[in-house]
């Protein structure tokens, strides 16, 4: 057996290519090997959920039944139009102070994830 018959090909786009030409649903099709149904209904605080990887993360976890914890330094009306279950503007990651308040700043219980 080669290597490349072995193992994944390093290259992601060469990989997907490979995928779509064999019609491979397994790889092409994330709900065959992942279930968001386990975050329904669990607080989850996401960091930078204004834009970004972390509103791209608050969409997802919005459409999965999550309650949602947007920490951010300022909102967007991207983010405010997911409704989060709670919203805590003005932090700034790279203070350990304002890091270290954000505890007593998230008021609705706690943090599952």
């Amino acid at each position: 057996m080669s290597d490349s018959d072995r193992y994944s090909m390093p290259d992601q786009q060469a990989r997907f290519a490979r995928a779509k030409k064999e019609s491979n649903e397994r790889y092409l099709d994330i709900t065959t090997v992942y279930d968001p149904a386990f975050l329904k209904g669990k607080r989850i605080a996401v960091t930078g959920a204004n834009r970004g990887i972390g509103l791209a993360l608050a969409k997802e976890l919005t459409e999965a039944g999550a309650k949602l914890v947007a920490i951010v330094r300022s909102t967007s009306d991207e983010l405010e139009k997911l409704n989060p279950d709670e919203l805590i503007k003005g932090v700034d990651q790279t203070s350990n102070e304002l890091c270290v308040d954000l505890e007593h700043a998230i008021k609705g219980g706690p943090i599952d994830i």
